[in-house]
């Protein structure tokens, strides 16, 4: 399960990180969704799929923050 990633130059030249490099994430058909993580992370520990799939919401929800669970 890993991501592939490609090297970007910012272009944007108001941004205060023009000319600098960034990764960004490649999809394509191989891509998994959040269902299929949480059937790995049920496999791989004690939690439920349904628990795993409620705490990846509650990311995504956040914006990719903390989920203010510890």
């Amino acid at each position: 399960m890993s991501q592939k990633f490609i090297k970007m130059q910012n272009k944007n030249t108001r941004s205060t990180a023009y000319g600098k490099y960034f990764a960004k994430a490649v999809y394509d058909k191989n891509f998994i969704g959040t269902k299929a993580v949480a059937d790995f992370i049920q496999t791989q520990a004690s939690v439920k799929r349904s628990d795993a799939v409620a705490l990846i919401m509650n990311y995504k929800k956040s914006g990719g923050g903390s989920c203010g669970v510890l």
